[in-house]
């Protein structure tokens, strides 16, 4: 039987991510500054992890390495997302001149 909590926990992440997808389609840069953020979490839990790691049970060597990797990557991947939303809008002026310059050698669709 479902639990009453496991509805609201799935209420709430419909209602959290339609919420982030209109962020995403209203402010794109906004929703890339936060996606980098999660980006970095990402990568910082995949090496400083919730719980004691000494009373987790035992692991290899390469299945420590790969879970790593995977991670890093996880938040590699995140984190480059959020760069091309923000790509997508950042704000007229000069922050936009120096995001093309540094990202696409010009002015590519300077206002």
């Amino acid at each position: 039987m479902i639990s009453f909590y496991f509805l609201i926990y799935i209420i709430l992440a419909i209602v959290v991510s339609t919420g982030f997808y209109w962020l995403r389609c209203r402010r794109p840069c906004l929703f890339g500054v936060i996606e980098i953020l999660v980006g970095l979490l990402v990568i910082h839990l995949t090496f400083h992890p919730g719980y004691n790691t000494s009373m987790a049970q035992e692991i290899s060597y390469p299945e420590l390495i790969l879970g790593s990797w995977a991670g890093t990557l996880a938040g590699v991947y995140i984190f480059v997302r959020g760069m091309d939303n923000i790509d997508k809008g950042p704000p007229p002026g000069w922050l936009r001149l120096r995001w093309n310059k540094l990202f696409h050698g010009g002015a590519r669709g300077t206002p």
